[in-house]
């Protein structure tokens, strides 16, 4: 923290002062805490895997699901719209079946 490029000068010591407070009275604290604990747990939230079930298995639970999400592109309703719409309705159920239902089944495991 003592060689960090700072935009205003004079706020330096502020900073120190309290860094200084939080980490009891301690630059170099900060320096390792910085250097390990919280680069350690920010590394570990950009790897690994979060959800108890992988992406894949998360999609076998809504197999079922895809067929439903599909069905409007059969109705004579949907093919009488304009092209702009069905894709618009595609993409929504493609969205729903592939990504909405899968992580809204991971955040439920997270509870």
């Amino acid at each position: 923290v003592r060689s960090a490029a700072i935009s205003v000068e004079s706020d330096r010591r502020g900073i120190y002062e309290g860094i200084e407070e939080l980490f009891h009275g301690s630059l170099d604290n900060f320096d390792k805490f910085v250097r390990t604990t919280l680069k350690s747990a920010t590394m570990r939230s950009f790897d690994g895997q979060r959800a108890m079930l992988p992406y894949r298995a998360m999609l076998w639970q809504f197999v079922g699901a895809t067929p439903f999400s599909f069905t409007s592109w059969t109705h004579t309703k949907f093919q009488r719209l304009p092209l702009p719409r069905r894709v618009a309705v595609c993409l929504s159920s493609v969205t729903l079946a592939f990504c909405v239902l899968p992580v809204l089944s991971a955040a439920a495991m997270e509870l």
